[in-house]
């Protein structure tokens, strides 16, 4: 029993992950990509300067409630010109040359899943969060920092989830306030929403476990770097040039 119980995880992982990269793949040019990257110094990551990667608009919407606002490492940008201080924005900008509204937002392990977040979630049709084995540095402890990434992007996938639940919970009464005199239901104006796919691109270790089931896991090799930017834009897009 216990055999087959695991066989039935593991295929329903299997099509767990397919049906998001497909659904990735397949987003709408108006769909919004949201990019959750770590605040950290990746292993392997080298000087922006001996990176070959060329800047590019950004083309992402801006959250629908509450003041627009750039994102932090954009406004870093604009202070420090010529020092690029977020290391994965070189993935938002490859990613930015398969999508057009890419929207890049950090999170600090230490700190984790916040309301910032939450909103912009709210606003996404598909999120890739990335999680990395931190350089070697003094007073950082390997473990705490993984098992933090860890927890985030559950946090993550419990807030697609939770959002799913409530826009089926509005559509229904949407429905039940639409019932006309000869019992007729009236579609709700919003209806319901399916869940954003999520797919978790991790670097450093191939160990990295996917306890949940309600997004795609890909490894995209030991150390960040250009070559692993490449992968994940082949292992996310399938190659698509």
């Amino acid at each position: 029993m216990a055999t087959s119980s695991l066989v039935a995880d593991w295929k329903a992982a299997r099509a767990v992950s397919t049906q998001s990269l497909a659904k990735l793949r397949s987003l709408d040019a108006t769909a919004t990509l949201l990019l959750l990257t770590p605040i950290l110094l990746p292993q392997g990551y080298t000087d922006p300067s001996s990176q070959e990667f060329t800047e590019a608009p950004y083309t992402g919407p801006q959250p629908s409630r509450g003041k627009k606002t750039q994102p932090p490492h954009r406004e870093q940008d604009q202070n420090h010109a010529h020092h690029r201080t977020d290391p994965f924005e070189a993935l938002g900008l490859a990613l930015s040359k398969q999508h057009p509204r890419i929207r890049h937002v950090p999170y600090l392990p230490t700190v984790g899943f916040t309301p910032t977040h939450a909103a912009f979630l709210r606003d996404a049709d598909a999120v890739i969060v990335v999680s990395c084995e931190p350089e070697a540095q003094h007073g950082v402890q390997l473990e705490t920092v993984l098992a933090k990434q860890a927890e985030f992007v559950g946090r993550v996938a419990e807030a697609l989830q939770s959002l799913e639940r409530e826009s089926v919970i509005d559509s229904s009464v949407d429905v039940e306030e639409g019932i006309e005199g000869d019992g007729e239901a009236i579609q709700g104006k919003e209806g319901r929403r399916e869940r954003a796919p999520m797919v978790n691109v991790s670097f450093g270790g191939d160990d990295w476990e996917n306890e949940v089931v309600a997004y795609a896991h890909l490894w995209a090799g030991e150390c960040y770097g250009s070559e692993a930017v490449g992968n994940v834009i082949r292992l996310v897009f399938g190659g698509r040039q």
